[in-house]
Order: structure tokens, then sequence, then C-alpha cells
């Protein structure tokens, strides 16, 4: 028998060793024309637009005013005032980024978890709850140099559940994507659940920067910083 060479052995170890898979927080900047919709009041928010000149509220305001309500103009308030995004733009560690690897370089992405609640719509439901996160089917790329993030590439599907159980609904889920290219995240759900008020749709209109994400670092530094 042929003895074992120690350059096949080392090599065979290392085939055989499990990949390392590290964890690195997200956290994001969302863009001040960033919305979130009750369509069941009539009501929409956007983070920058200061209800009733109060920076720390939100909305509402009608979207039947609106000719476009994706692209709002009018902001014809409504009710008293809501503080819809409670961290206005910085969604500070709003999520786990799981990733294979170690170090520099560009690295599979395995596992995403978000909690988005903390930071849209916390309890401004009809349901007056919160809501639940779950983010499946993940497909990406995240890329240290010089020990920081300089890329990040998303795809994901998302879903929000609220305990609808206080009226009798059951779990009310909502479905949508969150996507990150460029430095730049969107999280777009657009979804509804019946009910005897009515059709309950919801959507989550958020997009900014990704916090943390210098995509110069390469180019000062090297790849190794």
């Amino acid at each position: 028998m042929s003895p074992i060479r120690p350059f096949a052995l080392a090599a065979a170890l290392l085939a055989a060793t499990p990949a390392h898979a590290a964890d690195h927080s997200l956290s994001l900047t969302a863009d001040g024309s960033s919305r979130w919709y009750e369509f069941v009041s009539d009501a929409f928010a956007q983070l920058d637009r200061g209800f009733n000149n109060n920076p720390a509220l939100d909305g509402f305001y009608l979207i039947s005013a609106e000719p476009d309500p994706w692209n709002p103009t009018v902001f014809q308030p409504i009710g008293g005032g809501a503080d819809v995004f409670p961290h206005e733009a910085d969604f500070a560690s709003i999520g786990t980024i799981t990733y294979t690897g170690s170090g520099n370089g560009t690295f599979p992405i395995t596992a995403i978890t978000l909690d988005v609640a903390r930071y849209v719509a916390d309890d401004d439901a009809l349901t007056s709850t919160g809501y639940t996160t779950t983010v499946t089917a993940p497909s990406g790329t995240i890329t240290f140099a010089g020990g920081q993030l300089v890329d990040l590439t998303l795809t994901a599907n998302v879903r929000f559940t609220y305990d609808g159980s206080g009226f009798g609904l059951g779990n009310l889920s909502y479905d949508g994507t969150f996507e990150v290219d460029g430095g730049r995240f969107s999280l777009f759900v657009d979804d509804s659940n019946d009910s005897d008020f009515g059709p309950l749709r919801y959507v989550w209109d958020v997009a900014g920067a990704v916090a943390g994400l210098d995509s110069d670092v390469i180019f000062r530094t090297g790849f190794e910083g």
C-alpha cells in the first residue's frame, strides 16, 4: 500500500473541514420618502413629513386624496398624529446576516433575520399589535475588505404576520420582498387579508442605504487593508 503523502493528507483534511459560519449585524438608513399604508383606514404615513409640524410624527394622511398614492403630493392630514417610524431613518441592528466564510473576501449568504416591526408601524395596524418578520429563500453574497463591509447583494422573501385572534381573524400574513444591491435596500410588501371590516390591505414601501457599507475601502487600502 502506498504511503499517504503529507500534502495529500492536508488537502483531504481541509476538504473534510466544515465551512465556517459567521454573522454580520445589519443596519439600514431609510429614505425620507419611505411609507406605510393602511388601505382599510384610507391612511398612510411618510417618514419625513412631520405631521402638523411635529418631526416625531409621520402621519396619517388620506390615501384617497392623492392622485397617485405611490407619489403623494397633497398630504391631507387625518387624525391626531402617529409615530409610525419610531426611530425615524435609523434602522440600527434591524437584522443579522449569516454567511459562510471568514476574514476578507466574498462569501455566500445562507440566512437572514429581520425585525421590521421595531422600526415601521410597531402598533399602528387595526389589530393594535406588532407583527413578526420571517425571511426565507435568501440568495446573495457579502464582501469584506480591510475588515469592513464593502458590498452586499441580496434577494429574499419576507413575510409579516399579525396576530388577529383578538378580532377572530387568526394569523394575518403579508408577503413581499427584501432586496439589497449597490449599497441600497428595498423592502416592498403589498398584500391583503379578508375580514368583516373589508380587505385588510397593508403596504410597506421602504427604501434606503445599507449603513456602514464603504465600497471605496478596496481602492483606498487594498483588499486586505
